[in-house]
């Protein structure tokens, strides 16, 4: 089914977002209204987070777990949003271009399980990315654009801030405004955020990105209320990569482990580290799983624990 902008359909998905605006200038007065927002940094209590290659869909009406769903530090990568107006189910991915067609296939067929019998209609917000010199953005933009497009149910983009409408230069470099965004899943309020705490196993979790797991990874089990890390293995040759990265600098590390080096945000580079750190020292990830997924609860102090 098409995507659906303002009750028509989208019969052809403009290639570039300048010919987004162009057929649809109110999506600039969307984006520059979410962009004037004040960042809110974001409390841990409540909160589940989403890294990157990872994607969550939440059930308001049946779960008090979770009251804000968020992720951030996107340069390149896009936040896809997608919101059911009658159940207020909430899915959010971190797409950085690795299996975005079944990624979104995926948030479709679970918003629409999670709102079975009750009417409403699936709403598209994307966020994200800038205009950088390698154009990573806007083919991304295109392929989510075309991914939602080719889904069996109508979608309506109700907010289009990417690429050129996320960009801001400063000098003579272009960088992303929007880094990260939360979303109230009782309210369905999108804004600004920043995350101090982003939850349990983040070496783990983020480590899939660096030891050649090329898969988004569904973190939230909606039924038990759990956060999960399904259980995976490095690939050959991870950890003799590992050695080198994780005595790298930061420059050697922000030019060939990002897609931006120049618009990461404070810290990347540590926390590169970090995670080959973690592969070197946890080569073996079936001592970590032993053949099941681990699964965390959140208690009333904003704490995962298993």
């Amino acid at each position: 089914m098409p995507l659906i902008v303002g009750g028509s359909q989208v019969s052809n998905i403009p290639y570039t977002t300048q010919e987004w605006i162009e057929r649809y200038p109110h999506f600039q007065e969307i984006a520059t209204h979410l962009i004037k927002q004040p960042v809110r940094k974001v409390n841990k209590k409540k909160l589940l987070y989403v890294m990157q290659r990872e994607l969550a869909v939440i059930a308001p009406r049946e779960d008090d777990t979770i009251e804000i769903i968020g992720t951030e530090d996107a340069t390149t990568c896009h936040i896809g949003i997608i919101t059911h107006s009658g159940s207020k189910a909430v899915g959010l991915c971190h797409f950085d271009g690795y299996e975005t067609e079944q990624c979104c296939k995926r948030m479709v067929e679970k918003l629409k399980l999670l709102s079975h019998g009750i009417p409403g209609r699936l709403e598209l917000h994307l966020i994200g990315g800038f205009m950088d010199d390698r154009k990573i953005s806007m083919n991304l933009t295109k392929e989510l654009s075309d991914a939602f497009h080719d889904c069996d149910e109508e979608i309506h983009i109700a907010t289009f801030c990417v690429t050129d409408l996320n960009d801001v230069l400063k000098g003579e470099i272009h960088f992303p405004v929007i880094y990260g965004v939360g979303v109230d899943v009782k309210t369905g309020e999108i804004f600004r955020a920043e995350f101090p705490d982003k939850g349990p196993a983040l070496n783990l979790r983020h480590s899939r990105i660096f030891a050649g797991v090329d898969k988004i990874w569904d973190i939230y089990d909606n039924d038990k209320h759990q956060l999960i890390v399904e259980p995976f293995s490095f690939v050959s040759g991870a950890v003799y990569q590992a050695k080198m990265w994780s005595k790298a600098p930061d420059s050697m590390i922000l030019e060939h482990l990002s897609t931006s080096g120049d618009q990461e945000p404070e810290g990347y580079a540590d926390q590169v580290r970090n995670v080959f750190k973690f592969i070197l020292a946890n080569p073996d990830t079936t001592t970590i799983f032993n053949g099941k997924s681990l699964r965390f609860n959140l208690n009333a102090d904003g704490q995962w624990t298993q």
